[in-house]
Formats: structure tokens, sequence, C-alpha cells
């Protein structure tokens, strides 16, 4: 959305207790910017991608008086703390769960079995718009796939891909290369394919 710079305040910054966002209800902590009609936006300037709109706490009012579509239970304006991506944490916090856990690195540990099939399955998440992937394990990307709330799914696109592990080291380099084309072509995941850097006999055996 394009705002003149009359109409608009930029690279303002809230270390938390001042806004929310709406859906989910989150604390927020962070860059944001104000516009002439009185509404509020994360980021640094509208030229910011993705930016969301800001809800803002009165102070003054208490909990119950919020309105309904910002009350939760045992909401405490006055000491909101927040972690990176926007989630919130605190020891007065009551939200009825605990913050969603980041996405966790796991390498890849083969077995006996997996070499006499000649394959496995690896697993990976894509961050939101930008190139950023993460191998991750089955037990984590089954996490993501079914968006529990113990982690932060909003954030992260999964990826399932087969690996080729035995044959002809060139064949298996062109197979593995040829998968994750294919994966980055029609999942749209740009970037996918630099991740490995030229990698596509890993495992070789």
């Amino acid at each position: 959305m394009y705002y003149p710079k009359s109409q608009v305040k930029t690279n303002l910054y809230t270390n938390g207790g001042d806004f929310t966002t709406r859906n989910p209800i989150t604390p927020y902590k962070g860059y944001y910017y104000e516009t002439a009609n009185g509404k509020y936006f994360s980021g640094k300037t509208p030229n910011e991608s993705p930016t969301f709109e800001l809800v803002k706490i009165n102070p003054n009012e208490s909990p119950t008086n919020l309105p309904a579509s910002l009350q939760v239970e045992n909401f405490p304006v006055d000491n909101l703390y927040t972690i990176e991506n926007g989630y919130s944490i605190s020891t007065r916090l009551n939200f009825n769960q605990k913050a969603p856990s980041p996405p966790k690195q796991s390498y890849p540990v083969l077995t006996e079995n997996d070499y006499k099939l000649g394959e496995f399955q690896r697993y990976f998440l894509k961050k939101g718009n930008e190139t950023k992937f993460l191998e991750i394990s089955l037990e984590d990307y089954r996490k993501y796939v079914n968006q529990d709330k113990d982690v932060m799914f909003e954030l992260y696109t999964p990826i399932q891909i087969n690996w080729i592990l035995t044959g002809e080291k060139e064949q298996v380099y062109k197979v593995n290369q040829s998968i994750v084309a294919r994966a980055e072509r029609e999942q749209n995941l740009p970037g996918f394919t630099q991740y490995f850097r030229d990698r596509f006999t890993q495992f070789y055996k």
C-alpha cells in the first residue's frame, strides 16, 4: 500500500506493551509505522513486506475492558515480552498454552536398512518468503504438516523429498539434483537447489 511521506511516520519502535497482532493475538515488539488515519503497521516503512496491522493497547484499560476480539484470560497489558517472529513469553502471561518453539536443525542418521533400500526421505522447512531452508526430523515435519500449535507452522512451509543413496555415483548425483529441482519448481521453493551447494551425492555409499 502506498502512502505519501507526509501521511506516514516511519522507523518507530516499541519494546512491547503497546501493540498486539490481530491473528493470532500476541504482544508485538519491534519496528512499526503510523499512518495519518491513526492506524499502525509492523515494519519500518510501508515498503517492507510482509507487513500487518497492529492493535494499539490502552494501558488505562483493564483486560476486561478491552474489545472482545482482544480479551484473553489474565492478559497483563503492563508486562509484555516478545521473542523472535512475534511470539510472546512472560511469567505473567497465561494463554493456556506455551509459546510455539522455533524449528531445530536435524542431521539425518542413516541405517544399514536405508542403504539396503538405496534411498531415504529427507525433510526441510522453508521460511516464509525468504530463501532460507532448514533440515528437520520426521517428527518435527509431521508437526508442521499437521499445524501443531507447539511449532511455528504459520511461518514455515514443510518439504519432503526422496534421496538416492546407492548406484553409480554420477547417476545418483543427477537423480538427486533432478528431485530437488522438481520440488523447487512444483512447490514454488526458489533457492532450494542452491541450498544443497552441489552436494547431490551427500550420504552416497
